[in-house]
């Protein structure tokens, strides 16, 4: 992972953020990129230049000056970029974070995650980011990663993701726990859940702390979200990827419910 990329709209909620990406950035010796989108609509193409050129000014600076605190602070390279354009916060970093990057974004949660980075959508951002996308709860500390929860859906590709998240194995060597959520408690999902559980133990016991845990409900995000509430799991990870329209329509609803809702570390890989 070269460079950890942090959006900042220079909320609280994003400063925080950057806070939690640096110390991040440190552990793994990455480089901490922070931007700042300047999306122009189409009728402020009528509005004086000196205006937009005022505007970004401005940012430049306040970015300037926090990667300079970041780098004093916590000791790692640090690079800022304002992006004055008519393409929205998701195209951007979609084009920005292809090839060994990370993105670790700041939210205030379910109240106003509609309007989070200038109205953008957070689910657009995960939903066509070319990286895996961490979402950082305002005042979420960073902290070394003990215990990480994999909701698991037995989907072929989403068995084993661990090369996306190699980093955080090798620098906290945590627990994984591989979570699935059966509607029902019937022979045939035991069974199933017994032969999945076999094959990953086989194949990645020896070399990760794995357990294993089958719950059963109709709500797979309430049930997760409670999980996550009980235990002292430090991350929920996720993945997500196209299942067609039907399946992306289901999934989808649950990546996005989660991430408005989560108050705990949400990881989204994708595939």
């Amino acid at each position: 992972m070269k460079t950890i990329i942090c959006p900042i709209d220079f909320s609280s909620a994003s400063i925080n953020a950057i806070e939690y990406a640096a110390k991040m950035a440190k552990d793994v010796g990455s480089q901490l990129e922070l931007i700042h989108v300047q999306e122009v609509e189409p009728v402020a193409v009528y509005a004086p230049i000196s205006n937009v050129l005022s505007s970004r000014k401005i940012a430049f600076s306040k970015l300037k000056k926090m990667c300079t605190e970041v780098t004093n602070t916590y000791h790692v390279s640090c690079i800022s970029e304002v992006e004055t354009s008519n393409k929205s916060l998701e195209k951007i970093l979609s084009e920005k974070s292809k090839g060994g990057y990370f993105i670790v974004m700041g939210t205030n949660g379910a109240d106003d995650i509609h309007q989070y980075f200038f109205g953008t959508n957070s689910f657009a951002v995960l939903e066509r980011a070319a990286c895996p996308v961490l979402i950082i709860p305002e005042g979420e500390l960073y902290k070394p990663i003990k215990k990480i929860v994999f909701a698991w859906d037995y989907k072929s590709k989403n068995n084993i993701l661990f090369n996306q998240f190699d980093f955080f194995i090798e620098l906290f060597k945590p627990e994984i726990n591989l979570i699935h959520v059966s509607k029902e408690k019937t022979q045939v999902s035991l069974d199933l859940f017994n032969a999945y559980k076999d094959v990953v133990d086989s194949k990645w016991g020896d070399k990760y702390n794995i357990t294993f845990e089958q719950i059963f409900s109709d709500d797979i995000e309430k049930s997760l979200n409670e999980y996550m509430t009980k235990s002292d799991a430090d991350l929920l990870m996720i993945t997500f990827y196209n299942r067609g329209f039907i399946g992306n329509i289901f999934h989808g609803q649950l990546v996005m419910q989660l991430s408005e809702e989560a108050v705990y570390p949400l990881l989204v890989l994708h595939i």
